[in-house]
């Protein structure tokens, strides 16, 4: 008896200790919703930690889980600006004040974090992309003679899918 005994502690404490395995560490954490990045703050060894919100859901919902985009002091600092055909597009006001991983002053945009690539930076002023389409307001589409055109420090750059880097300059066209 006293030997079956030891070989069940021994058969669960080994596979355990052979694996590294923690309590925490295969912990399912429920994604959490949020409509900015004031919403995914969490608070880790006493100490607050910013959590990117993105299409909606925070970045990360737990202090063990890594982090894809951790918020930086010092920002990624670039222009941009967005003509959708009427005029360009004044940014700023449509930047939400609660988002603080990306914020915009006039067509100056400060990111704070990297590897957001641009489609994940305009979101964040409420400019949505699907495709060849720009959703500003209206729906502004690459069909019947119209085009959008990205610009990258004056070269043709494809669209939406380039990663801004210090002291680029960025223009989005629709004609």
């Amino acid at each position: 008896m006293i030997a079956f005994l030891v070989m069940v502690v021994v058969g669960f404490t080994v596979p355990i200790v052979l694996n590294n395995i923690t309590p925490d560490s295969n912990m399912y954490v429920e994604p959490r919703l949020c409509q900015s990045d004031v919403d995914c703050g969490l608070l880790c060894e006493d100490q607050p930690v910013m959590v990117l919100c993105g299409q909606n859901i925070c970045q990360q919902n737990a202090c063990t889980q890594q982090s894809y985009y951790p918020f930086t002091e010092k920002p990624i600092v670039f222009t941009l600006q967005v003509d959708a055909g009427n005029g360009t597009i004044d940014l700023s006001s449509r930047a939400d004040t609660k988002n603080f991983f990306v914020t915009v002053e006039k067509n100056t945009v400060k990111v704070y974090t990297s590897g957001l690539t641009l489609g994940q930076i305009l979101e964040k002023v409420k400019v949505k992309m699907n495709g060849q389409c720009m959703m500003v307001d209206q729906t502004y589409c690459t069909a019947e003679g119209h085009t959008w055109v990205m610009q990258v420090n004056g070269e043709e750059s494809p669209l939406f899918e380039y990663t801004p880097q210090e002291g680029d300059t960025i223009e989005l066209v629709y004609s």
